[in-house]
């Protein structure tokens, strides 16, 4: 349709108008509507074969402002083939994953994992569908209209794969089943449109739903899963029946965008009650190495929620199951599948980080595969408070530290892959990183890094305050990065894209220095900062001299447009005049006999990510 700008002036400035406004509104659009989908499986495990056959049936809420004409799922378990995506991914990659590496290639016909997908009904009606390695695409010849809801229909049977990479049987520690990505699950849909993205390993983006799933298998196993088992009578009763072989478990969980499971014939049970209410559970076969670790991990884990839940917003599902299987440490709703036979301090962090994704991406949703830091990044800034308040506990058995800065090992971790030359952005998505070890640093560390610099922009009060609200805001809903930074700017009332579009969307470096300190007469001294790096800080300058001075001179990034409030008790604060972006140094003239200067440093804290701290600090050399 052409429209003259002369002959229709106000329907050209009404589209226009129109553009702007959705333009304006797509950083949020996701907060408005997200779809959903109710999950009902049966399915039944033949433990001989390794075998799964299975219904599932899903309401499926369109919610979109969208007519939808194709559905999409993903079957998981097809990447445990000799050359599939994941098998060639990882043969190729520069630094394959060590549980990885060749061994799909090299799997047997009774040992690699499949999916196959034998009908797929909608709305009662049989519907065409094409299988793309890991991917289901179903076509629909009627449309799910916006605000309507589809009924779907699968039948399947699945081969258990060897376990590899989180999900299979057969552990290195002789779990039976870690029942992961074991269903046909349906891909996101979002205002993005949809998300069939391939498995090649790494991570997962979901629907938020409900699922009740009928788990039946031969009574020796015992099963720990998601959500809440509803026949536990029932199963007792089955297993003590010698006349029954089989037994079916039910297991209903809400407001989780995934379900999973573990079962084993030597599984030992424990659940205890939390201080704020709600079970926790752990799975684990007794032995020499678990018994006494796993019994310790139980209060520990509590001290955690307790911690966690008072500072991030509370744990708000009824259970949590720790359960031994898996391939190291991997989140799902309710669940971590853990390794279990390490030492008690290696098992705590890992039973931690696991359990804190509970909060990211579990409570708070995040597109995973798009921005791996949000989950990844996020639940490693947590863990990293958590590990340091165990610590000055004595929970390890010393007597406790308080460390200046406990992202140390982080800023470290950062510095050298910055160095290295093999840094991407953390806007890649986490499958395309074109290493293993770019992947994770930047996930895991600078995303954690991401937070703990933010407490430096905005101050402790307005942070703590960004992430409780974060929390209530986006709980059982999913928040992109941009969700993230505009509650960040509400609460703090600083502009703070910037500070995204810096950090998360380039590799550019922070890198400030104290240049020059002079006199300029009596009681008077100038300092003169240099910024090296190409990213624009917000300032905090700590002055102290020889009489007792004790300042801190915080000077605003301009393009904050605002400042934080004063962080440092004991200190005398004080604000300057913004430093704009363009210009490359600051000049200061301070109230300050120069002689009697004691030090300056820039950031006394450590929370900036200085990547040459050598400059940030003036000694006098004759004090």
């Amino acid at each position: 349709m052409c429209i003259s700008v002369f002959n229709k002036p106000k329907a050209l400035f009404r589209i226009t108008l129109v553009f702007f406004i959705s333009v304006g509104q797509r950083s949020s659009a996701q907060a408005t509507w997200q779809q959903k989908a109710n999950y009902e499986i049966d399915v039944q495990l033949d433990d001989e074969n390794h075998k799964l056959t299975g219904t599932e049936r899903i309401t499926y809420y369109n919610n979109s402002p969208d007519a939808l004409d194709h559905l999409y799922f993903h079957l998981f378990y097809n990447a445990f083939q000799p050359n599939s995506m994941m098998d060639t991914r990882s043969r190729n990659i520069a630094d394959p994953d060590g549980r990885v590496r060749d061994r799909i290639s090299k799997l047997k016909p009774n040992e690699i994992g499949y999916q196959k997908i034998s009908k797929v009904l909608v709305n009662n009606k049989e519907v065409p569908f094409e299988i793309l390695e890991t991917i289901l695409k179903v076509n629909l010849p009627n449309q799910i209209k916006p605000k309507k809801k589809a009924k779907i229909t699968l039948e399947f049977e699945a081969q258990i794969p060897v376990q590899i990479r989180r999900t299979g049987r057969d552990n290195s520690e002789g779990i039976d089943y870690t029942m992961t990505q074991w269903y046909p699950k349906l891909c996101a849909y979002d205002h993005n449109g949809w998300h069939p993205n391939d498995y090649v390993a790494r991570e997962f983006y979901g629907v938020v739903g409900e699922f009740k799933v009928n788990i039946t298998l031969d009574k020796k196993f015992i099963i720990g899963a998601t959500g809440e088992l509803e026949n536990e009578i029932e199963i007792l009763k089955a297993r003590n029946n010698s006349s029954r072989n089989l037994v079916t478990w039910h297991w209903i969980a809400e407001n989780v965008h995934d379900f999973a499971w573990a079962a084993d014939t030597g599984f030992t049970h424990d659940m205890i009650l939390g201080d704020q209410g709600g079970k926790m559970n752990f799975y684990y076969q007794k032995n020499s190495k678990t018994d006494s670790t796993w019994k310790a991990l139980q209060p520990v884990m509590n001290e955690v929620k307790n911690f966690v839940s008072e500072r991030f917003g509370p744990y708000v599902y009824p259970q949590f199951s720790f359960i031994q299987g898996g391939d190291g440490g991997m989140e799902y709703p309710m669940v971590t599948m853990m390794l279990g036979n390490g030492k008690f301090r290696g098992l705590i962090g890992l039973a931690t980080h696991e359990y804190l994704h509970s909060w990211y991406p579990m409570m708070i949703g995040t597109d995973e595969s798009r921005d791996p830091w949000m989950d990844e990044g996020f639940a490693s800034y947590v863990e990293t408070l958590v590990m340091e308040h165990l610590e000055g506990m004595g929970t390890f058995g010393g007597i406790g530290r308080k460390a200046k800065d406990p992202f140390y090992g982080d800023y470290n971790a950062y510095i050298s892959l910055v160095k290295s030359g093999k840094e991407e952005p953390l806007t890649t998505p986490s499958d395309h990183y074109n290493t293993n070890r770019a992947y994770s640093i930047a996930s895991y560390v600078k995303g954690a890094l991401f937070l703990n610099q933010l407490e430096y922009i905005i101050g402790r009060d307005k942070f703590s305050k960004l992430m409780k609200e974060y929390h209530r805001r986006f709980l059982h809903k999913f928040a992109s990065p941009d969700d993230f930074i505009s509650l960040a700017e509400k609460i703090s009332k600083m502009q703070l894209d910037w500070y995204k579009e810096s950090w998360v969307n380039t590799t550019n470096t922070i890198d400030y220095s104290i240049d020059t300190v002079y006199n300029i007469g009596p009681k008077k001294t100038k300092i003169i900062l240099k910024r090296i790096g190409r990213i624009s800080m917000p300032i905090d300058l700590m002055v102290e001299d020889h009489e007792g001075l004790q300042k801190i001179v915080h000077i605003p990034n301009s393009m904050t447009f605002g400042h934080k409030d004063a962080e440092f008790p004991g200190y005398s604060w004080e604000v300057m005049t913004p430093w704009r972006w363009t210009s490359p140094t600051y000049s200061l003239d301070l109230d300050i006999d120069f002689k009697s200067l004691k030090s300056i440093i820039i950031d006394p804290t450590d929370r900036m990510v200085d990547i040459d701290r050598t400059n940030n600090e003036y000694l006098p050399k004759n004090p």
